[in-house]
């Protein structure tokens, strides 16, 4: 994977992560280190999930894997946008 850029390596690391069936334990340790780190890097964190949820928001093509993921996306993406752009402070 040394010909990958960054993003694409965190992607598909993340992407493994996450396909491990039965991870609830090791789910719920990331996320509760993540809500924990630097205030600022957690304003990161939300603004690249944001990034995410807006990309997955687009998503036309989708069946039943994935599809209340997309749907809940567009539903975010229907909030007043005040509330989804997050500023870097």
């Amino acid at each position: 994977m040394t010909d990958l850029t960054r993003g694409k390596q965190f992607a598909y690391t993340f992407s493994k992560f996450v396909n491990v069936m039965g991870a609830d334990q090791d789910v719920t340790e990331a996320v509760q280190t993540m809500a924990y780190d630097h205030r600022n890097l957690q304003q990161g964190m939300m603004s690249f999930f944001m990034k995410f949820v807006e990309e997955m928001a687009k998503n036309e093509r989708y069946d039943g894997r994935n599809e209340a993921s997309v749907k809940l996306a567009k539903s975010i993406m229907e909030l007043d946008e005040s509330v989804r752009v997050l500023p870097y402070i």
